[in-house]
């Protein structure tokens, strides 16, 4: 009985090294981290036009919250390429202007990546629906 105990006792740092890892890793992905200032945004934020969209999400807090927006986003009929900055909090979405996706629709993809769809800007002549 005794041995055994050693043997647990002796995997047990690795055991609580690996659980902590991933508990470090997750909280730190599920952190959102304080929303960039309107300012900062604007200034940052290109102008949209007829081919392209952009997007004010919150809640990017870590590369794979980017990945989860562009795989979405990409899901998307009429989306044909997006960037994302992740610093600044914006996503530039290049959409097929004969099939424009609509304001709900990038919603919907936003919050399924695990975001908040803050603003969608769109060029005044693009005849968005």
């Amino acid at each position: 009985m005794r041995s055994t105990t050693l043997r647990s006792s002796a995997l047990a740092p690795r055991a609580i090294s690996s659980t902590l890892f991933y508990v470090l890793a997750l909280a730190a992905c599920s952190a959102t981290p304080p929303a960039p200032s309107s300012n900062s945004v604007l200034a940052a934020m290109p102008s949209p036009d007829e081919t392209h969209v952009v997007l004010v999400a919150h809640g990017m807090a870590c590369p794979k919250c980017v990945t989860n927006a562009d795989l979405q986003l990409m899901k998307v009929e009429g989306v044909r390429a997006c960037t994302i900055d992740m610093k600044h909090g914006f996503i530039i979405v290049e959409v097929d202007p004969a099939r424009r996706p609509t304001r709900e629709t990038y919603a919907r993809a936003i919050d399924a990546a695990g975001l908040t769809l803050v603003s969608v800007h769109e060029s005044t002549t693009s005849g968005t629906p």
